[in-house]
């Protein structure tokens, strides 16, 4: 075949070709990504990346770490005290008592804060928890609480069946009316352990058995069990649910 044969008919069957190609490339993706292969999510990554850009912080997020100099190395001075008595809360030993985290809440409130976030985990009873489930109750509009989903594979027999469990924070701590406070707190670390997205909706049992995605009738009417933290505090902040699908 002769050079001016392969070209015509190249041009003859372009656009089947494209198509052929673009179908075998997009092939070869979905069985890399089924097959969770590594280099692909670093690409994937990277290009994330530079979509989005670097981006500054919101001037008006402010975020109260805890870390070792939080602790006190001595007793708090008298005059301390006399100017800040919550400084009492702040003990060499943690837990601290979760009364400290009601009167923070009032505090930053009390100053023009939108909404508080306490991403702390309160799944077990603590010293403080009627005072700090006042606060909440009477704040409710403004607070967000971190629950936990647990998720993961228990052998049965021949196989592994996936469970799932929400971790609610002590009831102390939820009211009993009023807008809902309690959000998921998990996430996802890519393998450079960067967070890149973030699922805002979960439902039990869409978490137990994955293949239910594939059900239509199920898909149509399904409903979160629970949403992120970030989806309820964005609520708090915004007065509204965000303009965007929790799905």
């Amino acid at each position: 075949m002769s050079v001016r044969a392969v070209f015509e008919f190249l041009r003859k069957w372009r656009v089947f070709l494209e198509v052929a190609f673009m179908l075998c490339v997009t092939g070869v993706y979905v069985v890399l990504v089924q097959k969770g292969f590594y280099p692909l999510h670093i690409i994937e990554n990277r290009v994330a990346d530079w979509r989005r850009g670097t981006r500054p912080a919101p001037d008006d997020l402010v975020i109260i770490g805890i870390d070792d100099s939080s602790f006190p190395q001595q007793p708090w001075a008298a005059e301390e005290l006399a100017r800040t008595p919550e400084l009492a809360y702040l003990t060499p030993n943690w837990p601290w008592s979760r009364e400290l985290w009601g009167k923070l809440a009032d505090r930053l409130l009390g100053v023009g804060a939108r909404t508080v976030v306490f991403d702390l985990a309160f799944v077990n009873p603590g010293d403080g928890d009627t005072q700090c489930g006042a606060v909440f109750a009477r704040q409710a509009a403004h607070i967000a609480i971190s629950g936990m989903m647990d998720v993961k594979l228990d052998n049965v027999g021949n196989g592994a069946m996936r469970t799932a469990q929400i971790f609610d924070p002590v009831d102390e701590l939820i009211p009993e009316t009023g807008p809902e406070i309690v959000g998921l707190a998990n996430v996802v670390t890519d393998e450079d352990g960067l967070v890149r997205r973030i699922r805002h909706a979960y439902n039990l049992d869409l978490e137990k058995n994955h293949e239910l995605a594939n059900n239509p009738k199920f898909m149509a009417t399904l409903k979160a069990d629970s949403y992120s933290l970030s989806w309820i505090a964005a609520q708090k902040a915004l007065g509204s649910s965000p303009a965007l699908d929790p799905w």
